[in-house]
């Protein structure tokens, strides 16, 4: 088996006896999170799903003889991703509030343990769960925020349960009953009220979240207004193998909320724009902020797409 990295599509292949028994010898330096469970899976037979942004999470971590379980609890610890078993040697790794999302109510359906097959690129998230309905016999309603939501996913023969719980995490969804044979499914993170986003204090937040505030050169807020949503990107210098040091820009956060923009009188000077963050990543836009220089993209209306982005470079450029 080999590990899943999938911030936006998902490829599960059928799973091997298992491997538990199995004990690590690994040690890494600042290394992303899923090329060190790809060398966990290659020793183990072990694989692992995982949740939107986590995979280029850093870790530095040394093991020996410990089993795999372990190393999910200190990744937990020191990280803050929660793990959960969805099949013998398959794991889903992802923010905690993430792993809640998708609550222990599926298990009241009988009709989600029938084995479905599902290979699809790029396919509307309300075409994928109408297969999965049609083949439980389940009601899927999707708010219109997701229905156009995309998903790669490509499932052998596995549970239906298995499919929506790995949708949960990798798109960011959560599931809520509605009668006997219907389930409502909407994002684990919504939109901000918008009663609460048009108070006059301007602020936006609801219950659970941050507003943070960066600062940022007069030019990046000339278009950005109440209600957009934006990209966040870094630029540091990093040190590479060779001694040798490089500014380097990593995208750091995807579609996160504007709630209040305060522009500077002249386009030279700097200005304040406050996002919505959970706790776990308005620690990372903190950290960002003192590390390096912090730049925003602003996004298309209604673009909620999450791309898998490696780190840029000029060395990457001109190679």
């Amino acid at each position: 088996m080999r590990i899943l990295p999938l911030a936006a599509a998902l490829c599960l292949v059928s799973p091997v006896a298992r491997a538990q028994a199995q004990h690590l010898d690994i040690s890494v330096t600042d290394a992303p999170l899923g090329q060190f469970l790809d060398t966990v899976s290659k020793q183990t037979k072990v694989s692992f799903v995982l949740g939107q942004g986590t995979e280029d999470q850093r870790v530095t971590l040394a093991f020996k003889g410990a089993p795999v379980r372990q190393v999910l609890d200190q990744i937990k610890q020191s990280k803050g991703l929660g793990y959960q078993e969805l099949a013998p040697d398959i794991y889903l790794i992802a923010a905690e509030p993430v792993l809640a999302s998708c609550p222990g109510v599926l298990a009241g359906y009988p009709a989600l343990d029938a084995k479905i097959t599902i290979d699809v690129r790029q396919a509307p998230l309300s075409s994928v769960f109408a297969r999965i309905g049609g083949v439980t016999g389940l009601r899927f309603a999707l708010v219109p925020q997701i229905r156009d939501w995309k998903a790669t996913l490509s499932l052998q023969k596995v549970p239906a349960r298995q499919a929506v719980q790995i949708l949960c995490v990798v798109k960011g969804l959560s599931v809520r009953a509605e009668g006997q044979d219907g389930l409502i499914v909407e994002a684990a993170i919504p939109e901000a009220p918008k009663a609460a986003a048009s108070r006059p204090d301007g602020q936006g937040l609801f219950t659970g979240y941050r507003g943070v505030s960066l600062s940022l050169p007069g030019h990046q807020l000339a278009f950005l207004k109440k209600g957009d949503h934006v990209d966040v990107m870094v630029t540091f210098d990093a040190k590479m193998a060779d001694e040798r040091k490089e500014k380097v820009t990593a995208t750091i956060l995807q579609n996160v909320r504007i709630v209040d923009v305060s522009k500077p009188g002249k386009g030279e000077e700097r200005g304040t724009v406050q996002i919505l963050l959970n706790p776990n990543e308005a620690q990372y836009a903190a950290l960002s902020d003192a590390q390096g220089d912090l730049h925003v993209a602003l996004r298309a209306p209604g673009d909620t797409e999450m791309h898998p982005m490696e780190m840029a470079s000029f060395r990457k450029l001109f190679r």
